[in-house]
């Protein structure tokens, strides 16, 4: 499935690629920049912390980390290329509570591998706020990606005050929504153990 999703982002990228550079003319709401710069980002990301845990606990990230964020980069790339973010008002707020909730249940997921392998010695509810504070600053991260671009660009991906405060809000309703339902499974589990 790792691989799957790996050709996936592949795919992705090029088709990317080959529209920045004009080989291919498929129209956009935003720009190509900045998907090459989402995509090439979150799949550096996911593959470059999947290296990081092998080496130190043994074991990279699941597969369903990779599946999450590969959902995430296709709900942006198809929302932009078939211009649902100009024609539905409501797919930009899903996209930034799923990208949110994606990024969640993705910290959640390294930082108890990291705690289950010995790595870290936090109790469980210091391991989720410090998820929902990498899940947030990759979001921010995302909101200063559309700023660089408007700045260097002369456009506005980044929108107004409002709609980058309400990116961010949702980024972290999402987050803490799928760390909450973690959490809660987790904790349900240890009950029927213990019983």
């Amino acid at each position: 499935i790792i691989w799957a999703v790996r050709v996936g982002f592949a795919g992705w990228i090029t088709f990317e690629l080959l529209n920045l550079s004009g080989v291919l003319h498929y129209t956009l709401d935003f720009t190509w920049l900045g998907l090459v710069v989402t995509s090439t980002g979150i799949f550096g990301i996911i593959e470059l912390v999947s290296w990081g845990l092998r080496k130190s606990t043994g074991t990279g990230l699941p597969w369903p980390a990779y599946v999450i964020a590969y959902f995430g980069t296709s709900w942006d790339v198809l929302g932009d290329v078939v211009h649902w973010y100009s024609t539905y008002n409501w797919y930009d707020q899903a996209a930034h509570f799923f990208g949110g909730a994606s990024l969640g249940i993705i910290a959640v997921m390294v930082l108890w591998r990291l705690e289950f392998a010995g790595k870290i010695h936090l109790p469980r509810w210091m391991l989720n706020i410090a998820a929902l504070g990498v899940a947030n600053f990759v979001g921010i991260l995302y909101e200063l990606e559309e700023y660089f671009e408007d700045v260097i660009n002369f456009t506005n991906r980044l929108g107004s005050a409002t709609d980058t405060a309400n990116d961010i809000f949702l980024n972290v309703v999402g987050a803490l929504t799928t760390i909450v339902i973690a959490s809660m499974y987790v904790a349900s589990l240890q009950r029927k153990k213990s019983h």
